[in-house]
């Protein structure tokens, strides 16, 4: 008589409810699970110090950029000072070599 107070999917519908209480999911169990608060505090530890770990490793990353920067600004000033001293070099041969030409045509 039990039987035909309920339609055939119920008895299903309940079966399935109690399997998923009775075996809840990893999830569920690990929120729910006494110590989960210590375990929670764990986790924000360890993303805490993730973050301060990420946040090291940019600054350092910031710091290398920088350095690189500042090595590639004093070589570019060096090329720069080179290629000023040889334009002065070169313009200073070439006047020489214009007063030795002039001087030499005068003796000639």
């Amino acid at each position: 008589m039990s039987e035909a107070r309920y339609p055939d999917w119920l008895p299903l519908i309940n079966k399935r409810a109690a399997v998923k209480e009775q075996f809840p999911s990893f999830a569920k169990v690990a929120k729910e699970r006494p110590g989960s608060n210590g375990d929670r505090a764990q986790r924000e530890f360890h993303a805490a110090r993730n973050q301060q770990s990420l946040a090291v490793a940019r600054r350092t990353a910031r710091q290398l950029e920088q350095s690189h920067e500042d090595a590639e600004a004093d070589a570019d000033r060096f090329i720069a000072e080179q290629k000023a001293k040889q334009a002065q070099q070169t313009v200073a041969r070439a006047a020489a070599w214009k007063q030795r030409n002039t001087s030499e045509r005068k003796t000639a």
